[in-house]
């Protein structure tokens, strides 16, 4: 029963759209000190909420990372900028099949659930692609889909 419901949070935290920024002080000191737990040198942390689950993003190692940690602070989703070189080749593949060269791809995110699924999202251009751990594709949706 938790695994169903954590999947349901999931799948609603990723097809959610709308975040509200909120300020560290209404943030749950479990979320905060998670936080601070798992990546005690994040600086710049700036707060979100969306569909009652919490969005810490920071830089940590000059790397862009996010976390989404239910109330209680619990990590669900870890969302991890990665360079292009650590792609999967079937993910390259697939890119430099859908655009003239892989040079295009603007950011490549590494997404990993509280499952320990990971899958990777590369912005081309306005759009971006979801890949599986082995790099089946996944599927696509516009920039301005999301921000609506």
């Amino acid at each position: 029963m938790n695994k169903l419901i954590l999947s349901i949070a999931i799948l609603s935290f990723t097809l959610s759209i709308e975040a509200q920024a909120v300020k560290k002080r209404d943030v749950p000191p479990a979320v905060v000190s998670m936080v601070a737990t798992l990546y005690p040198d994040a600086s710049k942390i700036k707060w979100e909420m969306e569909d009652g689950m919490y969005e810490a993003t920071f830089l940590s190692a000059k790397t862009e990372t996010s976390l989404v940690l239910s109330r209680e602070g619990e990590l669900v989703i870890t969302e991890t900028e990665i360079e292009v070189s650590a792609l999967p080749e079937g993910v390259l593949a697939e890119i430099a099949q859908r655009h003239s060269t892989i040079a295009m791809i603007k950011e490549v995110t590494k997404i990993t659930d509280i499952f320990g699924a990971v899958k990777y999202e590369v912005a081309v251009d306005e759009m971006y692609y979801m890949f599986d751990s082995n790099g089946e594709y996944l599927g696509r949706d516009l920039e301005d889909e999301r921000d609506n």
